[in-house]
């Protein structure tokens, strides 16, 4: 091979070097590659429903008696005595207050004494509330829930009750009916809420 075949060979070789090196950059750099969607999922909690309240009344009456006995002058012989207190309770649609003192005519024993009694009666009314709801559908880390209610115009009450559907106070002693509204919220172990449930219930209903 001559000089001059040798040097054109040479440099046929080089130029098909550069070349397919410049392909092949070219494929690495217009290759692209579909990556999967990825998502992000939020965590709702959902409240509690079919909350509802029930809040009969009971009317409790107590009475007891006061007795004075006086000697014919008018000089107390014994007394004031006052006797235990006796309870009935009665249900009631309208809440009831009330306190009266009735004295009975004096009564003449056989020494000649006098004994005068005196009945007082009181009536007041209380609520027992009971709330009911379903179960929250969240079923991830639920502590349980949390009630609200207006203490009718005194401030509101909200009591932290568990994973359980069903809740009473202690009675409430009331003095006209109300409209009050309760609400309930789902709790969670992460310290997140659902949105409140509400419902307004009449008293002594």
């Amino acid at each position: 091979m001559t000089t001059t075949r040798r040097v054109l060979a040479l440099t046929t070789l080089t130029l098909a070097l550069v070349l397919g090196t410049g392909v092949a950059a070219n494929a690495t750099f217009d290759t692209t590659r579909t990556l999967p969607q990825s998502s992000v999922q939020t965590m709702k909690v959902a409240p509690p429903t079919n909350l509802a309240v029930s809040a009969p009344c009971t009317v409790t009456t107590t009475r007891y008696t006061t007795s004075t006995t006086r000697a014919a002058d008018g000089t107390v012989v014994s007394g004031p005595t006052t006797s235990a207190p006796s309870y009935s309770y009665a249900a009631t649609s309208t809440p009831v207050t009330s306190n009266s003192s009735t004295t009975a005519p004096p009564t003449l024993n056989d020494d000649g004494t006098t004994t005068t009694v005196t009945t007082t009666e009181s009536q007041r009314t209380s609520m027992a509330p009971r709330v009911t709801w379903t179960a929250s559908t969240t079923t991830r880390g639920v502590t349980g829930y949390v009630l609200s209610v207006p203490n009718m115009g005194q401030g509101p009450m909200s009591f932290q009750v568990g994973n359980v559907t069903t809740f009473s106070t202690d009675p409430l002693w009331i003095d006209q009916n109300y409209t009050i509204p309760v609400s309930a919220v789902t709790t969670t172990a992460y310290r997140w809420t659902s949105t409140a449930t509400t419902v307004f219930f009449r008293t002594c209903v």
